[in-house]
């Protein structure tokens, strides 16, 4: 076991991070409740393709004895995402709208580390779907008050029906990532990619505005 946990290390080897993460132009003005519908659907479809690379491949995780550890289908956001930008784009093909280059690059990431034998997509991961049980929540309460009454339908994305208690379910998860198996060499890895997470993840919201 290793001391401190994972999970320590990585939170506290992405706080500078997560602080910069927060204070982009783009976050700023989403917590200031002052998106248009048509910036903050952008922002949805940019998460699409982010969660769609994650979670196309699970037999990653669930045949790999210590990724496994990790494998909770219920945080999966790709098809809840697909809901809202059906209602949020209305008749609009939106699934063959372009990307921003910034999401490509984290998509190409994604899928790089997907292909090596190795751990370090925890990373990505652990930021995003944490990230969703916490500052999410927050953000869900921002879009209720942002967008028009005919859309509330469409934040589908901030919710999940099988999780019945967030900080029990943090809790677990963490509990569970501090198990996997891997030498402080990997932690080192795993710590320097979930900066590069938050960094691609600023990239697209510095895109956005």
């Amino acid at each position: 076991m290793l001391n401190p946990p994972l999970s320590v290390q990585l939170r506290e080897g992405t706080q500078d991070s997560h602080r910069l993460a927060e204070s982009t132009s783009f976050i700023r003005t989403f917590f200031a409740g002052k998106l248009s519908i048509t910036q903050y659907r952008n922002f949805l479809l940019q998460l699409f393709h982010v969660y769609s690379a994650l979670e196309e491949k699970p037999d990653i995780l669930k045949n790999d004895p210590e990724l496994r550890k990790i494998y909770f289908p219920e945080l999966y956001r790709a098809s809840r995402l697909s809901s809202d930008l059906n209602l949020l784009f209305g008749e609009e093909d939106w699934k063959h709208l372009p990307i921003l280059q910034s999401t490509q690059e984290y998509v190409d990431r994604i899928r790089y580390l997907e292909n090596q034998k190795n751990y370090t997509i925890v990373a990505h991961h652990y930021t995003r779907y944490l990230g969703d049980l916490s500052g999410g929540q927050a953000m869900k309460r921002i879009v209720l008050k942002m967008v028009p009454e005919d859309f509330q339908t469409g934040i589908s994305f901030y919710d999940f029906p099988e999780i019945s208690d967030f900080n029990d379910f943090k809790v677990a998860y963490r509990t569970r990532l501090d198990s996997i198996s891997i030498d402080d060499e990997m932690v080192q890895s795993i710590i320097q990619e979930a900066r590069m997470a938050f960094q691609l993840n600023m990239n697209i919201t510095e895109a956005l505005l």
